[in-house]
């Protein structure tokens, strides 16, 4: 019994996430459970926007941190010139 539900198990490969979630959405609704979606509390908005916030953050600073990068590597450009004049 356990290789015939391996060689199932198997058989389903190649679907991706996507095609998992679809399926087990189709059984949850055979099964009569549906996704609550209903309003959100307090909490679970606060959470979502402070998440949202956090990635925002985290965007900019990687943002300020390639222009630094690129600010210095001109300066030493800038420095290898005037040893090449001078």
């Amino acid at each position: 019994e356990e290789e015939g539900r391996k060689e199932e198990e198997k058989g389903e490969g190649g679907k991706g996430k996507e095609g998992e979630k679809r399926e087990e959405k189709r059984k949850k609704e055979k099964k009569g459970e549906k996704e609550k979606k209903g309003k959100k509390k307090g909490k679970e908005k606060k959470k979502e926007r402070k998440k949202g916030r956090r990635e925002e953050e985290k965007k900019k600073k990687e943002g300020r941190e390639e222009r630094e990068k690129k600010k210095k590597k001109r300066g030493k450009k800038k420095e290898e010139r005037k040893k090449m004049r001078g």
